[in-house]
C-alpha cells in the first residue's frame, strides 16, 4: 500500500512538471495543484507511517511556503515559472525530509532527566515478522512497566541482530527495558539478556507426552488429596465456566467423595496434536481424562455431560449425589 502511494505521488508530480513545462496558461492552475498536491501527500504518508515529532509542523511550513512561492512565480511575467517551481518543489521536499529525520532523531534520544526518571519494565515479544530490510523486523510487544498497567505496542522497524531474532522466534521472548516516564512508547530494551537470568533461558513448553503426564499427575494428585480448588485451577477455561471455584469446592464440602485419599495410577498417555488423552486407575476403575493445550500448558477438559450437570444448583446437586450414595458422609442437605 505504501509503495502504491509513492508511485501515485510520483506520477502526479511528474505530470505537474510536464504541464508546467508546457507553459499553457489554461493549465497553469492544474499544474500548480499537481506540483503542490503530491508534496503535501508525501508528508501525509510519512506522518502515517512514522509518527515523528515536528514532522507535521515541517509539512505545514513547507507547504505554505511552497504555495505562496508558486503564486508569486505564477504572477511574475519576467520569471521562469517552470524552473523556479520545480526547484522550489525539490527544495521543499528536501527540507521536509531533513526536518523529519532530525525530529525523528530528537524524539528517539533521551535527555539526562529522562535517563534519571526512567521506569523499569520488561518487554515480551508476542509476534515477530520479517520486513524487506535485513535485520529489521515488525514486532508486536507487551510492555510491563513497574507500578503501571501492562500495555501492547508495535514496532514496525525493530532493529536486532539475527541471533537475537532467532532467540525470540524460539521462545526466548522476554527482556528487561527502561521506559520514559513521559512517553510510554519510548523504550530502551536490553536484547542481550533475558529476564530469567544470564545465559540462554529454557524454551517454551511444548505439547508433548512428558508434559501431559506431569500435568495429569498434578491434577490427579490434587483430586486424591481432596484439594478440589487446586484441581479446578488446572481446568481449561471452558471447563471453569461451567462452575466457579467456590461452588466446586462447596460441592465437595457438602458431599465428600467416597474415595478421597485413594491415589490414581496413570496407565497410559497419548498426544494427538493439541489434545491429550490420559487413562488412570483408581479403586479398580479405569477413567479417561482429556486435556487440551491452552496458554502454553495442558489443561483438563470436562466431559460434556459433566459440564452440563455442574451448571445446576450446587446444593441440589450435592443432595442428588447423597441420595445416590455417592457421599462419604451425610450432611444436612436440602431435599
Amino acid at each position: 500500500m505504501i509503495t502504491l502511494g509513492l508511485l501515485l505521488i510520483t506520477a502526479l508530480y511528474t505530470t505537474g512538471i510536464i504541464l508546467t513545462w508546457k507553459g499553457r496558461p489554461n493549465l497553469r492552475v492544474l499544474a500548480d495543484v499537481l506540483l503542490v498536491g503530491p508534496l503535501i501527500a508525501l508528508f501525509c504518508l510519512v506522518w502515517t507511517v512514522e509518527t515523528l515529532s515536528g514532522a507535521f509542523a515541517t509539512l505545514l511550513l513547507v507547504s505554505i511556503v511552497s504555495l505562496i512561492s508558486f503564486a508569486i512565480v505564477g504572477e511574475s511575467p519576467k520569471s521562469n515559472p517552470t524552473g523556479t517551481k520545480v526547484v522550489l518543489s525539490i527544495i521543499g521536499i528536501g527540507v521536509a525530509v531533513v526536518g523529519a529525520a532530525i525530529s525523528y532523531a530528537v524524539e528517539k534520544s533521551w535527555s539526562a532527566e529522562e535517563e534519571a526518571q526512567a521506569v523499569p519494565c520488561t518487554v515480551t515479544v508476542l509476534g515477530l515478522g520479517h520486513t524487506k530490510y535485513a535485520n529489521e523486523y515488525d514486532a508486536d510487544m507487551l510492555v510491563r512497566p513497574e507500578g503501571r498497567e501492562p500495555f501492547k505496542t508495535n514496532n514496525h522497524d525493530l532493529h536486532v541482530a539475527p541471533t537475537v531474532a532467532t532467540s525470540i522466534l524460539r521462545g526466548h521472548d522476554t527482556f528487561p527495558c527502561q521506559m520514559s516516564r513521559e512517553d510510554n512508547e519510548k523504550l530502551r530494551i536490553d536484547w542481550t539478556r533475558n529476564v530469567d537470568g544470564p545465559g540462554t533461558p529454557a524454551p517454551k513448553a511444548t505439547p508433548d507426552a512428558a508434559a501431559l503426564r506431569a500435568k495429569a499427575t498434578e491434577l490427579l494428585s490434587a483430586y486424591a488429596a481432596g484439594d478440589y480448588g487446586a484441581a479446578w485451577d488446572l481446568w481449561s477455561k471452558s471447563a471453569q465456566r461451567a462452575i466457579s471455584r467456590a461452588d466446586y469446592t462447596k460441592l465437595y464440602d457438602l458431599c465428600p467423595a467416597r474415595d478421597d485419599g485413594v491415589p490414581y495410577t496413570i496407565t497410559d498417555t497419548r498426544v494427538e496434536t493439541h489434545t491429550g488423552i490420559v487413562r488412570a486407575q483408581r479403586s479398580g476403575t479405569t477413567t479417561t481424562f482429556r486435556f487440551t493445550w491452552e496458554n502454553n500448558a495442558w489443561r483438563y477438559v470436562l466431559p460434556t455431560t459433566t459440564a452440563r450437570v455442574y451448571r445446576t444448583d450446587v446444593e441440589h446437586l450435592a443432595a442428588r449425589r447423597a441420595k445416590q450414595g455417592r457421599c462419604a458422609t451425610t450432611r444436612q442437605l436440602p431435599d
